[in-house]
């Protein structure tokens, strides 16, 4: 035990959301950082600087050497939005590409109409006003803008398909790992013919931060049985649609006005897409520089 304390047995990640902790690790290892290494040759400022170098979205981060365990601690950074203060001059542009359904400009010059195709980025309500006796001026400009967007999803379907379906069968097998060398307690196959299989590892530790070079490995198998399903047209159409709505739901932020469905024919399966107009607001507000 005393000798193996010497050693680093396991590399943990905490506080990522969304950056891969493969990534991490992988840089770890680039630098001197892994599993068999003498915890007296790791760098633990060198691997900090690395990730803090290539990692643009981490705000803090710190690396300790615990027991046989190396916790690589992160703070990622929230990008900051673009807050736009009442009292800026700034225009209300696009956010989505689209063709205008509404237009009423509060603040501000309106600089497209109704039924007009505007993009991304186009400029719908112009910061500034021009009066009479006044001339241009700049503003806050404000106003509400909604706009015809079109979304689409096409779903393949294939003629004929295979469906698996698990028979609630299962058996389980058990390993050891000791570094790179693996023992399997069991020497036949699975006594099923088709089957899906989950492997999960744990590593072994006898104190909370004193991990081992030894794993755990948990091979579980299921049963499954395999049924072909042919689809013809009307069948691929009812589910690639319900594929394809399902999707598109979760893309929208609006009110869904019209619904569209085309099937193409191909020789071994069938394209469904399915098109949603959806009124949508698209104005938001960009500051003017000057």
């Amino acid at each position: 035990i005393i000798f193996l304390s010497k050693f680093i047995w396991n590399v943990e990640i905490q506080g990522n959301n969304t950056i891969n902790p493969d990534e991490l690790i992988e840089i770890a290892k680039e630098e001197g950082l892994k599993n068999g290494v003498l915890k007296s040759k790791v760098n633990t400022d060198k691997i900090v600087n690395r990730i803090r170098l290539e990692k643009e979205n981490v705000a803090w981060i710190a690396v300790e050497l615990k027991g046989t365990n190396a916790i690589i601690k992160i703070v990622e950074s929230n990008p900051k939005p673009k807050i736009v203060d009442d009292t800026d001059f700034c225009n209300i542009v696009a956010s989505k590409s689209g063709v205008i359904t509404k237009i009423t400009a509060q603040n501000g010059t309106s600089m497209v109409e109704v039924g007009e195709s505007v993009k991304k980025g186009d400029i719908l309500i112009a910061g500034w006003m021009e009066g009479k006796y006044t001339g241009k001026y700049y503003v806050n400009s404000n106003g509400d803008v909604k706009a015809k967007i079109m979304y689409a999803q096409t779903e393949k379907i294939d003629k004929k398909t295979i469906k698996r379906t698990q028979t609630g069968k299962a058996e389980s097998r058990y390993a050891i790992k000791v570094n790179k060398f693996r023992i399997n307690f069991y020497k036949r196959l699975s006594k099923f013919e088709k089957y899906d299989t989950i492997y999960t590892s744990k590593k072994v530790r006898i104190f909370p931060n004193f991990y081992l070079p030894i794993d755990i490995i948990s091979t579980k198998n299921y049963e499954v049985n395999e049924d072909e399903i042919n689809y013809d047209k009307d069948t691929a159409k009812t589910t690639g649609e319900s594929i394809a709505e399902e999707r598109l739901n979760k893309m929208i932020d609006g009110e869904r006005v019209n619904k569209n469905t085309e099937i193409m024919e191909n020789t071994d399966s069938y394209d469904i897409k399915v098109t949603y107009e959806v009124i949508e607001s698209i104005g938001t507000k960009e500051k003017i520089e000057f």
